[in-house]
């Protein structure tokens, strides 16, 4: 009898046990298989939509390496001694030719004019009958007329010069767009640096989404009570300029992430940065908008993004944040200021000294007074360009 009720009450405690262990497992159960269902989910959405999106990047990146627009230029202009012409009409070529009066003359697409006498700073292209070197020419005109030509500094004479022509238009199938295509290596060494230094400290290093750059961006903001630096990596921009809108959402922000991932996972650093180099925005001019920092050197200076002096390389790196808030032309203030924002960061990456900034600093705005592109100047011609041009090419090759 002992026997039995010990039995008993070792089965009335088993009981007891595996009713304290049921309400355990219940409860693991609730919280187990939701999780495990979303997991499944999430990998059932996630999978299919980072597919498409790889499929995007892979298209978009192709299409890049062929964005050059089809460009019109008006003849070049053949200047050579006995050759009718006053000084007014050659100011209008140089000008047309969006040629820099800068009182100098002797860079490439700059000129002086003093009365009658024109220093030239001819720049070197190609010709339909063969390449023209860059040369330093000095006309002096009389009688309006073409008296005599030399090389600048007391040279030899010269039997001719053409100037490279003006440019009418660029075509760009059915998108208006002024861009110019440039090599990463043609850059100038300080751009590459303070783009980084500004944007994005970490490139080299990162796989497209910085968390450490974000908290520093937000650490530094906070110190200095106004929003000085971003927490996007260059790749994160350059997917917003190539695939997304800069609307503020989490659901935009995940999606930039993966984006960014996708490309630094299928390119190579040197592919990204001369992709953003050609892309980025900066600046507006009507319905035609400004890509690439080629492009944006010349509609803000006038002159070749490898001619700019460090304080417009600042200022072009500033326009980045903000070609419209920033814009020199119509809010010098802000473009100065944020112009020596980005020297005190070159000074802080031990890009340039801080006597250099100071100098810098004290310069005033190098901006053209007119954007150094134009938009098409003949529309009717262009149309019928365009016309025979789809005759023979595809809309997309033009």
């Amino acid at each position: 009898m002992r026997r039995k009720d010990e039995e008993i009450e070792d089965e009335e405690e088993d009981d007891e046990q595996d009713e304290d262990a049921s309400p355990r497992r219940s409860w693991w159960r609730w919280i187990l298989y939701p999780l495990l269902l979303a997991f499944g989910l999430l990998l059932g959405v996630a999978i299919p939509y980072i597919w498409v999106l790889d499929g995007e990047v892979r298209d978009k990146f192709g299409q890049l390496q062929w964005q050059v627009p089809t460009t019109v230029y008006a003849q070049a202009v053949e200047i050579h001694p006995g050759l009718r012409m006053d000084a007014a009409t050659l100011q209008l070529e140089l000008d047309a030719a969006q040629y820099r009066n800068d009182g100098v003359g002797s860079d490439p697409g700059s000129y002086a004019r003093n009365g009658d006498r024109f220093l030239i700073g001819n720049r070197g292209f190609a010709d339909i009958k063969g390449p023209v070197a860059p040369s330093k020419i000095e006309v002096q005109l009389a009688a309006d007329s073409v008296a005599s030509m030399h090389w600048q500094g007391g040279g030899a004479a010269v039997s001719s010069m053409k100037l490279d022509p003006a440019r009418i238009a660029a075509l760009y199938g059915s998108t208006q767009e002024e861009r110019e295509l440039v090599r990463a290596g043609d850059v100038p060494p300080l751009f590459v640096a303070g783009l980084q230094a500004v944007e994005d400290r970490n490139f080299k290093t990162h796989h497209g989404v910085d968390v450490w750059g974000i908290i520093r961006a937000v650490w530094i903001d906070a110190r200095e009570g106004g929003a000085r630096q971003g927490g996007s990596t260059l790749t994160q921009q350059l997917v917003r300029n190539l695939f997304l809108t800069n609307q503020r959402s989490l659901n935009r922000k995940v999606t930039e992430a993966l984006y960014a991932i996708i490309i630094e996972s299928r390119f190579d650093k040197q592919t990204i940065l001369e992709a953003y180099l050609n892309q980025v925005y900066l600046g507006q001019l009507g319905n035609e908008s400004i890509h690439g920092v080629a492009a944006a050197s010349r509609f803000w200076f006038g002159r070749p993004l490898s001619a700019l002096p460090p304080q417009d390389i600042a200022l072009l790196i500033g326009l980045i944040k903000g070609p419209s808030y920033y814009d020199p032309r119509r809010s010098p203030d802000r473009a100065l200021q944020r112009r020596n924002v980005v020297l005190d960061e070159f000074v802080e990456t031990g890009l340039i000294t801080a006597d250099d900034a100071t100098r810098l600093k004290a310069t005033s705005l190098d901006v053209n007074a007119h954007p150094g592109i134009v938009t098409n100047r003949y529309p009717a011609f262009v149309d019928l360009v365009r016309r025979q041009l789809q005759a023979d090419y595809p809309a997309d090759s033009i």
